[in-house]
């Protein structure tokens, strides 16, 4: 049975619709059929020829959303009837009772004569279109002269001569893929008198399908919508509605795959009504609350109409509403209370713009996202919800990709619904004409967030009644030093100065009513042992609603006898009037320490250059301020205040240090009034190059006190290439009276950390240690990343050429080595070229354990048979192999044979770059009840920073087993400088931003969107700042390109507001920020191709970052 006519059948019907008989003239063209017309129609034929013709009149009818593929059975005979080739037709009666084919009298030549039509309005509900064929013949001899296909559009309501019973009906149809055109459905509002209430729900097969439904009043008005995504559309409407109107049901449908759906359609006579003042209630509007107050309605359930309801009974929801409106891409941020259930963000605008909808939790982490197709209905909608909640500031992010458009966003937050509400209201019957009084209480609780609140009352049973709900909570909601209930704060000093330290601490009031403190405890003191810092601070009487204030606090140091410690106080704060928290603790530490603060600015050469790329034995000037931790500039020290020498420690391997000798000069005011302040020659050791981090003492004496200083600066590059080898193992042992033990692999891995690309040789010395007399070489095996990189002189000797720079090339050599003697003696791997260690010592030890055995044969006449069993086990494996980029890292798997004969297990790893790891033997020949280990080393260059799937894969001759790992690549340790000073940047830079902030605002200007940027961007910053505290550079890393784009889209935003006058400083501060990123892009040390791979980001590395940050913010500035 099909469900749609066929295509030679349309395309028949369209060209006959097209035509127009000459011999004959039908009026109307076009014939309708619904409730306006009680579904009876008719039209005329008028013959336009000489002759008498009588006609013969077929209905060919279909339902436009296949009613019949779903109704046919139950309304066969009645409703559809067969017709051969075109599937099933629905049925129209012409000349109203004369069936679906009729033949009229014959109508001579002028003449007209009138055929009435009729669809049965019991039928399926929904559109029907088709035609009438009426065939023109000559009464005379029979002959067909002429054709004509009528139009007939039937619009047969929803109804209860229908599906409609007690209330209640099931529509069924089906929506084709790609169908670009509306379903509707239509219904009187008199179809029950006194209807209050429509509930509409629509459930299809494929929920990823998307389907929107809408509820249309007389005037085409939506009055009702309902968009969700990935569940069924559920509608709801209350109200006044007027009776005798014809209201349409539209379905809308973006879709791949046709669906079959089923539209359920309830209609209630239920209404709320008002006891006092007997009014119905639409909307219950409640009044504004404080916490602890309680408002009591006395409610009527009323059934005023002829429907019969049985065992209704009563379920409340509530939520915490949040609005926001917007043009363009932003983020929006909303607090969220600990024991809230559900989340629901919503989006609404009204054009084509496709508007992509995420949800982030406090932790920055996206929880959901959705970006809908367009569906070319009223309204543009999209839906989030989670029930994964967790307290504090979510953020909800629009992102528009296209043309700048209006749209709105609403949030949700589900409370429980018993903490504000309470009812009599159990389960009742409600028949025709009877009513059941209740008592409804609202009472705020102290946990309520203040602002705007909506539920709804449903009242469900055998049909439903959703009443929304309405009201406001008046009450102060605080947040100290941008937390909620507590918070820490920290400062650091020097001791060995009486004084006193001021500071402020901002206090906002982020509700909708005077924020008063009932009680401030504080605890007067900041104390360590019995060493106190005094503690006063000021606070107003009451902050105003949604205003923020900052508070002084004053700390004085003279009874603290100079004692380096952690002074610790506090501040309690209580306010009984805020919610949804009462109370807040601010703890104050002061770090009271003899250190300083050291800052290096930069290297320069002789000729005034800066650069970090040094040349070894080069005499360089390396440029520093020393300060107090206030900030204070040191300016009395001299050369001897520093260390007696500075230290080179290479940073891939921190056993390589080297001495700096300070050549016995120092300057001082090198810039008037400003920094730098000091200037100290340097001169540079002949070293292996690479990438080190120079570090150094600061002394200082002052009132007796002896102050410490620490500085580092990173990198230092020294221009020279530098290799360094390791092997697979330092100690081999062989024995010649085994062959299984008698030869042994030795890989030996070549480095060159230096800037420059180079050559170098490897040797394997056999006579220095008389190893020649124990071993022999088989072959050497040596390897490269790069095309042409080596020359193998002999089987001791290999040359390696060009070498890469910043050991972006890996390379390796394997020499088989086989004991031919008894004996120990140690093996040298030397280098020639610049190494940090030019020569490997290899324990080598050579056993002979040949052991002669006497065989005697013994005749016997049993025999006994032993079945072999082959199996192993791997008894050890790691699951997680962490390693640094361009380094190192060892492991161990383990394997027992579990068999009862002798066998030799392999070893191999699936999944990971070959060139990446080395096993250590490949294979062993292992006894029953054995177990062995197999050296596995994991050597990487600057490969992508990102987790790796691999496998152990141990196998025999006969079976395999694997055993799942995961090789996970974090940052190498020259990066982790690079990120810190980008951070730092990013957080100088929104210091920056916020003090031009504050200066618009002085003006006058309106700057609370730039706020609400500044914000999101400080939470996501000092969230970033954390992780760099922690040592967590992998996270801090990921963290960077979202910073960039906050920072970026912020500074924008302040722009656009910026007076024209003022326009110079943001352009200068543009061009600085494009110089910054330019020099940090071209002292990068990661070549263009490394790349870190983000957890659940798009890859990328920092250069590509900062190259497309610069340009965007060229691009966004000149739309501004």
């Amino acid at each position: 049975m099909k469900s749609f006519l066929p295509l030679g059948f349309l395309i028949f019907f369209f060209f006959l619709t097209l035509a127009s008989a000459t011999n004959f003239t039908v009026t109307p063209s076009v014939i309708y059929l619904n409730f306006t017309n009680n579904y009876n129609t008719s039209f005329n034929i008028t013959v336009n020829v000489y002759d008498s013709l009588y006609f013969n009149l077929s209905a060919f009818l279909k339902g436009n959303f296949s009613q019949e593929d779903f109704y046919v059975s139950e309304y066969w005979g009645t409703c559809f009837y067969e017709k051969v080739g075109y599937g099933y037709f629905a049925k129209l009666n012409i000349s109203t009772d004369k069936g679906v084919s009729y033949q009229t009298n014959p109508v001579g030549s002028g003449n007209t004569t009138e055929v009435f039509v009729y669809f049965n309005p019991s039928c399926p509900a929904g559109r029907y279109h088709g035609f009438i064929e009426i065939i023109g013949i000559n009464a005379s001899d029979d002959q067909s002269v002429e054709s004509f296909n009528l139009t007939v559009i039937v619009d047969n309501l929803i109804s209860t001569e229908n599906e409609i019973k007690d209330g209640i009906g099931i529509f069924k149809g089906k929506l084709h893929a790609f169908q670009n055109y509306a379903t509707s459905y239509y219904f009187n509002t008199s179809i029950y008198s006194d209807l209050s209430f429509i509930y509409i729900s629509l459930t299809w097969q494929n929920y990823s399908q998307d389907i929107n439904l809408f509820l249309l009043d007389e005037n085409g008005n939506v009055v009702s919508k309902s968009a969700n995504y990935g569940k069924k559309e559920e509608i709801y409407y209350y109200g006044e509605i007027p009776p005798n109107k014809t209201w349409e049901i539209l379905i809308y449908g973006n879709l791949t795959q046709p669906q079959d759906y089923n539209l359920t359609v309830q209609f209630s006579t239920l209404k709320l009504i008002n006891q006092t003042s007997q009014e119905t209630i639409y909307l219950l509007n409640l009044p504004t609350l404080k916490p602890g107050n309680t408002t009591r309605l006395n409610l009527t359930l009323s059934n005023p109409g002829i429907l019969n309801f049985s065992d209704v009974k009563l379920n409340i929801s509530v939520f915490k509403k949040y609005v926001f409106n917007g043009t363009d891409s932003a983020n929006f941020s909303f607090f969220v209370p600990s024991f809230a259930k559900k989340i629901i963000s919503k989006v609404e605008w009204y054009d084509l713009t496709p508007l992509n909808l995420s949800l982030f939790n406090p932790s920055g982490e996206i929880v959901s996202s959705i970006k809908r197709n367009y569906i070319p209905a009223f309204i543009q909608e999209e839906i989030l919800e989670t029930t994964s909640v967790e307290e504090g500031f979510w953020e909800v992010r629009i992102l528009n990709e296209t043309e700048i458009t209006n749209y709105s966003v609403e949030t949700l937050i589900e409370v429980e619904p018993s903490l504000y509400f309470s009812t009599n209201f159990i389960s009742e019957n409600l028949t025709s004409n009877s009513s059941k009084i209740f008592e409804l209480n609202l009472s705020i609780p102290s946990t309520a967030i203040p602002g705007e609140y909506e539920g709804y009352l449903l009242f469900y049973g055998s049909i439903d009644l959703k009443v929304p709900i309405t009201f406001n909570v008046s009450s102060s909601f605080f947040l100290i030093n941008n937390s909620f209930q507590s918070s820490v704060i920290e400062i650091d000093d020097n001791i060995g100065f009486n004084k006193t330290i001021s500071f402020n601490v901002l206090i906002k009031n982020l509700g909708n009513d005077y924020l008063i403190f009932d009680k401030i405890e504080n605890s007067t003191y900041l104390n360590c042992s019995t060493y106190f810092v005094n503690l006063t601070f000021e606070l107003p009487s009451q902050i105003d609603k949604n205003y923020e204030l900052p508070i002084n606090l004053t700390i004085n140091t003279l009874q603290t006898g100079n004692k380096e410690c952690v002074y610790i106080g506090w501040i309690n704060f209580t306010s009984s009037g805020s919610t949804p928290y009462q109370t807040f603790s601010l703890i104050l530490k002061l770090n009271l320490t003899r250190f300083l603060l050291v800052k290096i600015h930069s290297f320069q050469d002789r000729e005034g250059h800066q650069t970090n790329l040094l040349n070894p034995s080069q005499n360089v000037s390396i440029y520093l301020d020393v300060f107090y931790l206030n900030k204070t500039l040191i300016e009395s020290l001299t050369l001897s205040n520093f260390s007696d020498f500075f230290t080179l420690t290479f940073s891939n391997l921190s056993r390589f240090s080297y001495s700096i000798d300070a050549l016995n000069s120092i300057d001082t005011h090198i810039t008037t009034g400003a920094s730098p302040y000091y200037k100290i020659n340097l001169s540079i050791p002949s070293i292996p190059g690479g990438l080190y981090r120079l570090t150094f003492n600061v002394t200082h004496w002052i009132n007796d006190i002896k102050y410490e200083g620490y500085g580092s600066y990173f990198p230092v590059i020294i221009n020279q290439s530098g290799f360094y080898m390791n092997s697979s193992t330092r100690s081999i042992m062989l024995d010649v009276g085994e062959e299984s033990k008698k030869s042994e692999n030795l890989t030996v891995y070549v480095y060159n950390f230096g800037p420059l690309t180079s050559n170098t040789t490897i040797h394997l010395d056999l006579k220095s240690e008389e190893c020649d007399t124990l071993i022999k070489i088989k072959d050497v095996y040596p390897k490269t990343s790069w095309s042409n990189g080596y020359e193998k002189i002999n089987s001791t000797t290999v040359k390696f050429i060009n070498h890469p720079a910043f050991n972006e090339g890996v390379a390796n050599l394997t020499w088989i080595i086989e004991g031919i003697a008894k004996g120990n003696c140690i093996l040298k791997v030397k280098g020639n070229s610049v190494w940090f260690d030019d020569t490997l010592l290899i324990d080598v030890s050579v056993e002979n354990t040949t052991v002669i055995t006497t065989t005697t044969t013994f005749t016997t006449e049993t025999t006994t048979t032993t079945t072999q069993l082959l199996d192993f086990e791997i008894v050890e494996a790691p699951t997680l192999v962490l390693l640094q980029q361009n380094s190192s890292n060892s492991t161990l798997v383990k394997v027992k044979n579990t068999g009862n004969v002798e066998q030799m297990i392999n070893l191999s790893i699936e999944g990971i770059n070959s060139t990446w790891f080395g096993i250590s033997p490949t294979f062993y020949t292992i006894q029953p009840n054995e177990t062995k280990a197999f050296n596995v080393t994991f050597s990487i260059e600057m490969v992508e920073v990102k987790e790796y799937k691999g496998k152990f894969k141990v196998f025999t001759s006969n079976k395999s087993k694997t055993k799942d790992f995961t090789l996970r690549v974090l940052p190498a340790q020259f990066n982790e400088t690079y990120i810190e000073n980008m951070i730092y940047w990013i957080q100088n830079e929104t210091l920056k931003l916020k003090q031009n902030l504050t200066q618009l605002e002085k003006q006058g200007i309106n700057v609370s969107i730039v706020k609400q940027m500044l914000e999101i961007l400080e939470q996501n910053l000092n969230m970033t700042l954390d992780y760099l505290k922690q040592g967590d550079y992998y996270s801090a890393y990921l963290m960077i390109d979202d910073l960039l784009n906050m920072l970026n889209k912020t500074q924008l935003q302040l722009f656009s507001l910026t007076p024209k006058k003022d326009y110079t400083n943001y352009i200068l501060a543009a061009v600085i920020i494009a110089i910054i990123l330019i020099l940090v892009y071209l002292f990068w040390p990661v070549k263009e191709e490394s790349t870190f791979q983000t957890s659940g980001k798009k890859t990328f590395n920092l250069k590509t970052v900062l190259k497309n940050w610069i340009k965007k913010f060229k691009v966004e500035k000149e739309r501004k």
